[in-house]
């Protein structure tokens, strides 16, 4: 159950890292870095703290814990994550001011993970597969007509 808390603690940071990107050089990534990391202590703790209470036989009582702490982190990260214009990303859902496309793709970046190559790759492939697929069709064609001359 804790790495499952840890795995969506990192999931949860990530999206919304990449859904409001620009917390500008002073350290917005490193906000949220450390935030991870905080936690994901936090998350280890419960963790050990269950544990030790043996309450690991009690699912629903650890889901709507993992729930609980979930909820928490969604809702100091959306308050908290620092941004170039002083208006924290609680308060643009607030005013209906929802991530687009040119956001998450500003996002990804600080990731290492570049929107347009990936697209432009998979757009090649998709025309490589195509050809490939055509010539797959003149090749059988031609075995074809090969096999049915003898």
């Amino acid at each position: 159950m804790t790495l499952r808390r840890i795995f969506f603690i990192l999931l949860i940071h990530f999206v919304i890292m990449v859904c409001f990107p620009y917390f500008g050089a002073t350290g917005g990534f490193m906000f949220g870095l450390m935030s991870a990391g905080i936690w994901i202590i936090a998350a280890v703790a419960i963790g050990i703290i269950i544990t030790l209470l043996a309450m690991e036989q009690w699912d629903r009582l650890n889901t709507l814990i993992t729930f609980a702490l979930l909820v928490l982190c969604i809702g100091f990260l959306l308050m908290k994550l620092p941004q170039e214009d002083k208006v924290s990303p609680w308060q643009k859902l607030a005013y209906g001011n929802f991530p687009k496309i040119e956001h998450i793709k500003d996002g990804l970046k600080p990731f290492g993970i570049n929107w347009d190559k990936i697209s432009g790759w998979v757009l090649g492939a998709r025309s490589g597969a195509v050809k490939l697929n055509d010539l797959q069709g003149r090749v059988d064609r031609a075995l074809g007509e090969a096999e049915g001359g003898k």
